[in-house]
């Protein structure tokens, strides 16, 4: 990981995310946010968080619209991360284990032949219609 001075920049913060080993990127972020809060108050503290559940609820919202819903919830809850342990740990354990199912959904989908993935494809848009359908009744 590396260690700069404390006044960091975005781009810094994503360049050590991704040059984390999967499974420990949150890990070494909540080190990092640490370090570099050592001797500051909980200020910025409730902030992160504040702004990670805010983003977090955002997103969740959004995920019935169009646009960024799971953007916004990740980027919630990687700055919520940045501030406790434990979900830092958690983020990790999900990253490894959404990395396997995607690794399994993508092998699975390459033994299908044309006509099954096209039938895929047309059962998930309709799932999703109705998911939509039934969001819009509730909201209504």
């Amino acid at each position: 990981m590396n260690s700069q001075a404390s006044h960091s920049t975005l781009k810094s913060y994503w360049q050590d995310f991704k040059s984390s080993a999967p499974g420990h990127r949150f890990k070494d972020f909540y080190e990092r946010r640490q370090e570099e809060r050592s001797g500051s108050g909980y200020g910025k503290r409730f902030l992160y968080v504040g702004l990670g559940l805010g983003l977090v609820i955002a997103g969740v919202v959004f995920l019935a619209l169009p646009g960024p819903g799971l953007l916004g919830v990740a980027l919630g809850l990687a700055l919520i991360a940045g501030e406790f342990s434990f979900m830092a740990s958690w983020l990790d354990r999900g990253e490894v284990m959404l990395r396997e199912a995607v690794h399994v959904l993508a092998k699975w989908w390459g033994h299908l032949q044309s006509y099954q993935r096209t039938l895929c494809w047309v059962l998930g848009c309709l799932l999703i219609l109705a998911m939509a359908g039934v969001i819009y009744e509730w909201l209504r």
